[in-house]
């Protein structure tokens, strides 16, 4: 008998016990030829109490430490600069932001860069702010909030008003040229938001309802202009999730192998792969096998099923990896 779970994942790669995620400058997943910092994390995360802590690719310097209780956020996450000057503390309650806040400048006195408090993740309602200068910029709620890369260079500009992000918004590359460009209405996007790649030129632009909700965008990519109606769709198979989730029970259990069977050999397979931009399963591994041919006919399961749709991110396909564990029970 064989039994099939499926989860995504990002991990770009993986020890015993550990999966190592790679992240570049601007905080996005990527491979290690990219990457500015990296974090390992546990296989089993659910079962993980403890900190988790993300370093510099530079030296090896702690870059933020995360307590976790039984795989969520909680208590309070620490942020540091490469230099070793505290960035941030930032309190988490299962797994969500939530409360006060604070943020530091990467200067000599570590002086205060903003102080707020978060109501969720992606919620948070700033009190007060200080440019690199020392000079309060945004009081009581209202005003211009300046973040910075870790070299100096402008980041990001947003305007708040009642402690909510209002007004006019810029986001910018490490070497200072435009990646964003958009309008908040009490915390809520609005309007047209455009997107550009670091060459300058137009990655994407979308348009934005009253109550934040995306309308319509259009991306660009190697001159296609694909439309779409949701920012990010997971891959999935062709047929169905069930589908696939059939297929691997029905060929693992028909192909259970002797040996395996003479030796009472039973567990769970843990396998990753990539889906690719189109629709392909790549990079097949055996992240945690058991041996006795089992790991074999695991992967043979998964390069054996039809094709996938891809991930699509802003219109365009993406590749995704998957970890898949696979549980081999002998009937009695």
């Amino acid at each position: 008998m064989c039994l099939f779970f499926c989860y995504a994942s990002l991990a770009q790669s993986n020890s015993d016990s550990f999966r190592t995620y790679y992240r570049n400058i601007y905080g996005s997943y990527c491979d290690s030829s990219q990457a500015y910092s990296y974090t390992k994390l546990p296989k089993e995360l659910s079962e993980f109490s403890g900190d988790i802590k993300e370093y510099y690719i530079s030296n090896n310097a702690i870059k933020r430490s995360i307590p976790h209780i039984k795989g969520k956020k909680d208590g309070t996450a620490l942020e540091f600069y490469s230099n070793g000057q505290k960035k941030s503390s930032i309190p988490y309650v299962n797994d969500t932001k939530q409360g006060a806040y604070t943020k530091w400048h990467n200067d000599q006195n570590s002086s205060i860069l903003e102080k707020g408090s978060y109501i969720a993740d992606s919620v948070w309602m700033v009190e007060e702010a200080y440019n690199r200068s020392g000079k309060q910029i945004l009081t009581d709620g209202n005003g211009l909030l300046e973040h910075y890369y870790d070299s100096g260079v402008v980041r990001s500009l947003s305007f708040f008003k009642d402690k909510l992000l209002d007004g006019k918004h810029e986001s910018f590359f490490d070497d200072g040229n435009l990646s964003l460009l958009g309008q908040y209405r009490s915390g809520k996007k609005i309007g047209n938001w455009v997107g550009y790649y670091k060459s300058g030129t137009k990655y994407y632009q979308e348009k934005y309802d009253e109550t934040g909700n995306l309308i319509d965008g259009k991306s660009w990519r190697n001159g296609k202009e694909r439309s779409y109606k949701k920012l990010e769709t997971p891959a999935y198979p062709e047929y169905s999730m069930n589908h696939f989730r059939t297929h691997l029970a029905s060929y693992c259990g028909r192909k259970y192998p002797l040996k395996a069977k003479r030796e009472q050999i039973q567990g769970t397979v843990f396998i990753n792969f990539y889906i690719d931009k189109k629709g392909k399963p790549q990079n097949i591994k055996v992240l945690k096998g058991i041996g006795g041919g089992c790991d074999e006919v695991g992967m043979k399961a998964i390069k054996s099923y039809g094709k996938w749709i891809p991930a699509f991110r802003r219109g365009q396909p993406v590749k995704q990896q998957f970890s898949v564990p696979i549980v081999f029970k002998i009937n009695k």
